[in-house]
């Protein structure tokens, strides 16, 4: 699952911008943009967003102008890139093109891949939402229709994409605890940072540029504008920086890169989501699917943060995007709901562990069921859908059924838990 607002997470906060030391600069390559798009005159010069008193941020390193599918980057290149990239003759892809921030290294590995770049996957039908207003919550997007779990409801080409390990950002906020030495550090990555941001954006179709500025900034105190943007609206991806991960693994979490979409970013929080995330890299786009059945004219709601916490930790969690949330997770929560948050996969694993023993036994009693279906209506109504372990879950019911020789009822769990793991399932193998 895409998880939002990870520039904040203190796994990030630990690491500098790309890796990079001040022993070690990089080089900055920008993609020439074609006639048809809006060249970039932003390199090299410094950015006048309220720069910390102090600090001066040199000029970007100098750049290598190239129009080209090339993918032997050296490994400290950084690109400003269109993805998929434009041609001569000013045709573009009817999916539409992303601007990219990205180690030359993971660049050449995405335009790599066999299929890329691929159309954008399709839902079943057009126009299977509506962005409009949300009470309380500025805009939203509703379903249209009445969706099925595991259905893809839209895709989109993100409008940028960048680096997840933009951690000196944080050393821009005053009230950090940072040295002043680290802190000055910090802010000229950030302030590098955001003119890489500026780099992208100008790059953008006039529409795409105003699709992006029109989007929230909950980090107005402690960001430069485009990265508060970047801060307040990015979901995680599965691009990563460096050797791929053993099958069934993951990127560490700095070395990922994030993504800013239209629509996306117009879905709002609960603790209770009923739609997921998930970036295809053969399409270069952001797939958005049900994780629970929604009616027509209900609300999608994803979550910014980790849901394996008490409503105390999420709270805090969430205060960076200026509000509270008023979901009913939240609003009913109690010691035995944040204790259920914050064992549910220790105790998922120990029906893993006992259902072992109950295939093996040659007779099984009917009773075994009972805390399994409770975990899995109580995990329901405290919104763990999104997380691993409820999948975990429902196959173990799965085979409890099936050993009990009820099968419907396991063909009923086999149903749900393959339409929870299609989601993504044409973009996980690496």
């Amino acid at each position: 699952m895409m998880k939002r607002g990870f520039l904040n997470t203190s796994k990030v906060k630990k690491q500098p911008l790309y890796g990079r030391t001040q022993s070690q600069p990089h080089q900055l390559e920008i993609e020439e943009p074609v006639e048809t798009r809006n060249s970039s005159k932003s390199l090299g010069r410094e950015v006048d967003a309220g720069h910390p008193e102090g600090v001066v941020a040199g000029p970007l390193p100098s750049s290598t102008i190239e129009n080209s599918l090339r993918t032997d980057h050296a490994e400290d290149t950084i690109l400003v890139s269109t993805i998929p990239l434009h041609f001569e003759d000013g045709s573009g892809d009817p999916d539409g093109h992303s601007e990219w921030i990205a180690r030359g290294p993971t660049y050449d590995k995405i335009l790599k891949l066999p299929s890329f770049p691929s159309p954008i996957p399709k839902p079943r039908r057009h126009n299977m939402y509506v962005v409009k207003p949300s009470r309380g919550m500025g805009l939203g997007v509703f379903a249209t229709c009445d969706i099925e779990a595991g259905e893809l409801i839209f895709s989109e080409r993100p409008l940028l994409v960048y680096p997840s390990a933009a951690a000196p950002l944080e050393a821009s906020n005053p009230y950090s605890r940072l040295s002043s030495t680290k802190k000055t550090s910090g802010q000229k990555e950030a302030i590098e940072y955001e003119q890489l941001a500026e780099v992208a954006l100008e790059r953008m179709t006039e529409e795409g540029r105003a699709a992006y500025l029109s989007l929230a900034n909950a980090h107005g105190r402690d960001s430069r504008p485009l990265v508060g943007i970047i801060k307040t609206n990015g979901y995680l991806t599965n691009i990563g920086d460096g050797p791929d991960p053993r099958p069934g693994g993951d990127y560490a979490h700095a070395r990922k890169y994030g993504a800013v979409c239209e629509i996306g970013a117009r879905i709002n929080h609960s603790c209770s989501p009923n739609v997921t995330f998930w970036f295809n890299r053969s399409s270069f786009s952001m797939q958005v699917s049900a994780i629970k059945d929604i009616k027509g004219g209900q609300e999608f709601f994803s979550s910014y943060c980790r849901l394996d916490q008490s409503a105390a930790k999420r709270k805090v969690a969430l205060a960076p995007y200026g509000f509270e949330c008023k979901c009913p997770v939240c609003v009913h929560a109690i010691p035995a709901t944040d204790q259920l948050h914050e064992e549910f996969p220790a105790r998922v694993q120990r029906f893993s562990e006992l259902s072992k023993g109950w295939i093996r036994a040659p007779r099984l009693d009917a009773s075994v069921l009972d805390p399994l279906l409770q975990l899995e209506k109580d995990a329901i109504k405290e919104g763990l859908i999104p997380e691993p372990p409820y999948r975990r879950l429902l196959g173990i019911i799965e085979v409890v059924y099936a050993k009990l020789g009820m099968r419907e009822k396991a063909g009923h769990y086999t149903e749900i838990r393959c339409r929870l793991n299609a989601i993504g399932e044409d973009d996980k193998t690496r």
